[in-house]
């Protein structure tokens, strides 16, 4: 039985001069191929992705959280979006629109609202060597004066440290998040309630205002 012997220190550098001697296939291919191309993509494949997401379902209106989700960063967008849809109806049975990005547009995204009673307003999503049409342009545009309502609740958390999650494991993060939620629909809700007082309120006439200052 022959005795195998460790390898040397140049032994794998002298495999690899046999091999190219030889006709190694691999030394053929990195003549014909731009290995290099593929690296955007590789990179793309292997990203990590670190930290929590939340999603969330916020009313056009008063920018409350009406729902929301979870997941850990890696989830796409899209994965969550049935989860999230608001299935009231309103007095004359119909339910509510839907404003999203083009992150949350697919085949599934449009067939479910479609099957269910909702009016799909998502942002339209441009594909490889198809972009976007001026019609889909302005049509985003307008659709964004209302799907950007929910990045003020975005804001308004980020305001409240909502975006530092100082918690191990998807079932604290949820918690934690979700009191988040909560808290920021308590400080929405309490402005909601000082500005319809105020509204109520009968105005006063500006030169009285200024008359009781100067006194």
């Amino acid at each position: 039985m022959p005795i195998r012997l460790q390898p040397g220190f140049f032994d794998i550098c002298e495999r690899t001069v046999k091999l190219t001697e030889i006709g190694d296939p691999l030394v053929t291919l990195k003549g014909l191929i731009d290995w290099e191309a593929f690296r955007p993509c590789l990179n793309v494949v292997y990203e990590k992705h670190y930290g929590y997401k939340n999603h969330i379902n916020s009313d056009e209106t008063n920018k409350l959280v009406q729902n929301y989700a979870v997941s850990d960063a890696a989830v796409h967008d899209s994965q969550v979006f049935d989860e999230l849809l608001d299935q009231t109806v309103d007095a004359d049975g119909k339910k509510r629109r839907i404003y999203a990005d083009s992150a949350y547009r697919s085949k599934e995204s449009e067939e479910t609202p479609a099957g269910n009673g909702f009016e799909s307003q998502i942002h339209e999503k441009e594909a490889r060597n198809h972009p976007l049409t001026d019609e889909q342009k302005a049509s985003n545009r307008i659709k964004s004066n209302t799907r950007a309502r929910v990045e003020h609740v975005f804001g308004a958390q980020h305001a409240m440290g909502g975006h530092i999650v100082r918690t191990i494991g998807i079932a604290r993060a949820r918690a934690k998040i979700g009191m988040m939620n909560l808290v920021y629909n308590m400080r929405r809700l309490v402005q909601l309630v000082k500005r319809d007082a105020i509204k109520a309120i009968p105005q006063l006439d500006s030169t009285r205002i200024v008359a009781s200052l100067a006194a």
